[in-house]
């Protein structure tokens, strides 16, 4: 009893220390022309209206400011990468603003 109770403690310390390597957030910069939302949602938000070619509520949500379009060479860190849904969050390098865009937008260095 006292054995597994080890091996487990042991296995649940080294997931923790994995996931904290497996979470370090990533250097990257930005390429041109990509959607960045202020958060998950927005961008969701936004791409189903890019999917149907609305631009005028694009055009809406960045109005409200909620929503930009990236510029080209813009140092980031790139965080909570989510691979299937293709969408990830990035940090302006000096900024502690988390904000959200599609993985295609940022190119690691």
């Amino acid at each position: 009893m006292k054995r597994s109770m080890l091996l487990l403690v042991g296995v649940l310390m080294l997931s923790l220390g994995t996931s904290a390597v497996a979470y370090a957030d990533v250097e990257g910069v930005t390429k041109a022309g990509y959607p960045i939302a202020a958060t998950r949602g927005i961008l969701d938000e936004a791409m189903g209206y890019i999917s149907n070619g609305d631009n005028s509520a694009l055009q809406e949500l960045m109005n409200r400011g909620v929503l930009v379009v990236s510029e080209a060479g813009v140092s980031v860190y790139i965080s909570d990468i989510s691979t299937f849904s293709g969408i990830c969050s990035i940090r302006p390098r000096g900024s502690t603003t988390k904000l959200w865009t599609v993985i295609e937008c940022v190119e690691r260095k």
